[in-house]
């Protein structure tokens, strides 16, 4: 039985997360992924496991 995987690249990703999500496993090669967060978040998506290796920006 074939299954069909369907990959999505991501260039860059908004959030309005005030506290980083701790979520596991949906990012892969991160270090072309730019991830805009709301200002004075910047510091917790950098010391956040899940997120630390994504371009934060802040918005």
């Amino acid at each position: 039985m074939q299954t069909d995987t369907i990959v999505t690249t991501y260039q860059t990703m908004h959030v309005c997360w005030q506290k980083p999500l701790n979520i596991t496993n949906i990012f892969q090669d991160l270090k072309d992924v730019t991830l805009h967060v709301p200002k004075g978040t910047r510091e917790a998506y950098m010391k956040s496991e899940n997120w630390k290796e994504l371009n934060v920006v802040e918005d």
